[in-house]
């Protein structure tokens, strides 16, 4: 798996193509995804954790200090947490295909999951696996580098001053 790291990324779910993890605000379950419009707060960098490695905090770039935590077993506790750094807000990224499943790392079976088209029908799933647990991490710049020529002179026998 590539490193993670620093990166910043949408988080979008593979069934409800078009759900974008977002922040909406600074209470508990003011997280969900919604698919209208790009906004800032669709924007999640991950920092990763030395203590327990391949284990990254999910942080909100629009609302500084917010990461995903997940206090309890229910599928629904989880959501926004601006704090202290505890070890429930870990998520570890598995690779399937194109696509993530996000595992908490307190909880270990709980895997992030959007369970209906609702923006708010989000949470962790900690039974079999089903397609609307991955989660495609779409970076926010990508790019390559390449050499292209535009246009070229040669007046090494040329009479007129380039």
């Amino acid at each position: 798996m590539p490193d993670l790291d620093g990166a910043i990324f949408y988080i979008i779910n593979k069934v409800y193509s078009h759900a974008r993890l977002a922040q909406y605000g600074p209470g508990s379950r003011d997280i969900g995804t919604y698919e209208q419009k790009v906004y800032p707060d669709q924007l999640w960098r991950l920092q990763a954790e030395p203590k327990h490695p391949g284990y990254y905090y999910i942080c909100n770039v629009h609302n500084d200090g917010y990461r995903i935590g997940k206090w309890g077993r229910g599928d629904d506790e989880v959501g926004n947490y601006n704090g202290q750094y505890f070890d429930d807000q870990l998520w570890k990224f598995e690779k399937s295909g194109d696509f993530y499943r996000i595992f908490n790392y307190k909880y270990k079976d709980a895997k992030m999951a959007k369970y209906g088209k609702g923006d708010d029908q989000w949470g962790t799933f900690s039974g079999d696996n089903y397609d609307d647990q991955l989660w495609k991490l779409t970076p926010l710049l990508e790019g390559s580098l390449g050499k292209t020529l535009v246009w070229s002179i040669d007046n090494r026998q040329g009479s007129k001053d380039v």
